[in-house]
């Protein structure tokens, strides 16, 4: 009993040990990063929403934007895309985007382009599929590399401290080409079959969810859309821009490539390494810089001013805490949610959005949800206008702990910008487009989804602060 005892006690102490250290674990290099604020031309606002009553499934301006600028390389372009495939692609009710994004870049790649494509594991079930256009893609000379998400911390300790000391070793999340084939299981995304190590991996919850664009170092493009067939009916917003912030997305990008067995050369220092301080000006945010710089805009808001969210997930407390505190100070705070109804055609619970959206309601902010049907309202956008300027905060990540808090690969772009400037009254225009429903109904009252329910409510708050959970 004394040695059943000590090796309980043992087996607990491992886990526990293994559950911190990769909860806190140094980032890899590169990661988190605030980069300086450059200048930056042809600055452009993109939203994609779909069109009711049309026969085309969406209004779409990143993907053509997307297409032009792959069309437009010379010489490198590296793609970072969470999800791009074509699995739950369901026509006539979704776009062949995986295809038509393939097509494009085999084409740029047969013409002497050097092309590198990153994506996160999901596109090959965590190592068990090898999808074909990633064959066709490698045919016509792309490099494609899978993030190796065991070098980031864990969101979700509970279960990847015990996957860490049993099944991490033997599972490669980075596996490509041969070593990602063959499986016996039921997938949960189409049809293809997983391993039980790949299944194992999925509940770890985490990725590289970036969505970016970068073109012989001079153009390039953040969003948070997904080049994925069942992801092409989803609002999504984008800014396309020109200029040396190019460069710093390269090195962040070059850091993901290093460590997921890629080039660990960056790109060459960039020629303009001083950062600007007048407007209009540009920067590059990653991970938890991201976060930073959102209670940065949120904290500075003045009374009269006004903070316009357009989110598809809202439950990082801290962020919640600094939007009811602009509330109390005068600060206008107008708030346009998902309802967290659907997900690629399953019923989902309304969390998180709904209790927070009960939370900040009842402390009096304006909260509207997105009317959908069947997709998502994928936007992740941070607007503040001000007398004197706006500040525009937008890329991939949604607004939760996983992925503000270091965890998840995340990017966006922060542009400051005179109030005349195009993409900040672009960005205006269509938030008031759907929250005034201008030519269509396009958000509705805050009574159509309202959830007072005290347990639900606490449920969120376990779930975000255990990591338990898909947000």
């Amino acid at each position: 009993m004394t040695l059943m005892f000590t090796l309980l006690l043992t087996l607990a102490a491992l886990v526990t040990a293994s559950g911190v250290y990769h909860r806190y674990r140094p980032l890899p290099p590169g990661m988190g990063h605030s980069h300086p604020w450059r200048r930056a031309s042809e600055v452009r606002f993109l939203a994609d929403y779909p069109r009711p009553r049309q026969p085309l499934p969406c209004s779409s301006a990143i993907v053509p934007a997307s297409l032009s600028l792959i069309r437009q390389a010379r010489h490198h372009l590296r793609m970072d895309n969470f999800l791009f495939n074509a699995d739950q692609g369901d026509q006539p009710q979704h776009l062949p985007l995986t295809d038509t994004v393939t097509s494009a870049l085999r084409v740029r790649a047969r013409e002497g382009v050097r092309i590198d494509l990153i994506s996160d594991p999901i596109n090959t079930l965590y190592g068990a599929h090898w999808p074909a256009h990633f064959v066709q893609l490698e045919q016509a000379g792309l490099t494609i590399r899978i993030t190796d998400l065991r070098a980031l911390r864990d969101s979700n300790p509970l279960w990847s401290a015990l996957w860490r000391l049993s099944l991490a070793p033997f599972t490669n999340l980075a596996a490509t080409g041969q070593a990602a084939r063959g499986g016996w299981l039921p997938g949960p995304f189409g049809p293809h079959r997983m391993t039980l190590r790949s299944w194992l991996a999925l509940p770890n919850f985490k990725a590289n969810h970036r969505k970016t664009l970068v073109v012989d170092g001079r153009h390039g493009l953040v969003s948070s859309a997904n080049l994925h067939d069942a992801s092409s009916n989803h609002h999504n917003v984008g800014l396309r821009f020109s200029g040396p912030v190019c460069r710093d997305l390269l090195h962040s990008e070059s850091a993901v490539m290093a460590f997921s067995g890629g080039d660990p050369r960056p790109p060459a220092p960039d020629p303009e390494p001083d950062s600007v301080q007048a407007l209009p000006r540009l920067r590059l945010l990653t991970e938890a810089a991201i976060r930073d710089a959102l209670l940065a805009v949120i904290q500075q808001a003045r009374p009269g001013e006004r903070l316009r969210l357009a989110l598809f997930y809202l439950s990082h407390r801290r962020l919640i805490r600094a939007l009811r505190q602009a509330h109390q100070r005068g600060v206008v705070v107008q708030l346009l949610l998902d309802p967290n109804r659907d997900a690629f055609g399953r019923q989902k619970s309304g969390m998180p959005n709904r209790p927070v959206a009960s939370e900040l309601h009842r402390a009096g902010i304006a909260v509207r949800w997105v009317r959908t049907h069947g997709e998502q309202f994928h936007s992740k956008l941070l607007l503040a206008e001000k007398p004197d300027h706006g500040d525009l905060l937008l890329g991939s990540a949604n607004f939760t702990r996983r992925n503000l808090d270091n965890l998840n690969l995340e990017s966006a772009v922060q542009w400051q910008a005179p109030p005349e400037d195009g993409a900040i009254r672009d960005a205006s225009d269509w938030f008031d487009t759907l929250w005034k429903n201008r030519n269509g109904e396009w958000s509705l009252d805050y009574h159509q989804y309202r959830d007072h329910r005290c347990y639900r409510y606490w449920l969120y708050r376990l779930m975000e602060a255990s990591g338990c959970c898909t947000f």
